[in-house]
């Protein structure tokens, strides 16, 4: 006895959707942006390249030859061009004809934001003995803190770095300078240790 099958249809095509970023997003300088796909229909070893896309055209090779894991972490340059026109475009190898996509829609690439630092206490008007409690806050400052006590306009004494933690302690008798007594009017100031 003869059984005969028959098969319709094709095997599926091969196919690749850029899951992020796809549109909408924003990113600055100097942070990693997490590029993800999805692929189907290709065979084990095959490879993807990554490009990002200003005003629909290849501006910066991200990687032309990487696995096809679905994922792939990218440091964006810290010299990048600003904008709100920017896709990402990956292009699959699943055989001889390759698959590609791009994001939906467009994403930014914007300034990082300037660093900053307050002090919030002391900031007048306060009196203390011999250890002075010193609060701040931050903003986009990394690393360590440096704080540096006046007398008027003459520094008297920095402080080595601190751990950027928003608190810290200054015990006078430790950095006070000869020639000032305790009735002096003292000032804080805290900066970036780098």
């Amino acid at each position: 006895k003869t059984v005969t099958a028959t098969f319709n249809g094709s095997a599926p095509q091969p196919s690749l959707t850029v899951i992020s970023p796809n549109g909408g997003e924003q990113y600055q300088p100097d942070t990693v942006m997490s590029i993800q796909w999805n692929s189907t229909g290709f065979g084990s070893g095959s490879n993807v390249a990554i490009y990002l896309l200003r005003d629909g055209i290849n501006v910066y090779p991200i990687t032309v030859g990487s696995p096809n894991t679905g994922s792939r972490s990218w440091t964006i340059p810290s010299n990048i061009t600003t904008g709100s026109n920017y896709k990402i475009r990956v292009i699959g190898y699943p055989g001889t004809v390759p698959v590609t996509d791009e994001s939906n829609a467009t994403f930014s690439i914007t300034s990082a934001p300037q660093p900053s630092l307050t002090v919030i206490s002391p900031n007048g008007g306060e009196t203390y003995s011999n250890v002075i409690p010193v609060r701040w806050s931050s903003q986009n400052v990394k690393g360590d803190v440096t704080i540096r006590v006046f007398f008027a306009t003459k520094l008297l004494f920095t402080v080595p770095p601190v751990p950027n933690t928003g608190t810290a302690s200054i015990d006078l008798a430790q950095y006070y300078a000869p020639g000032y007594h305790s009735a002096n009017v003292l000032y804080i100031r805290i900066c970036d240790a780098s």
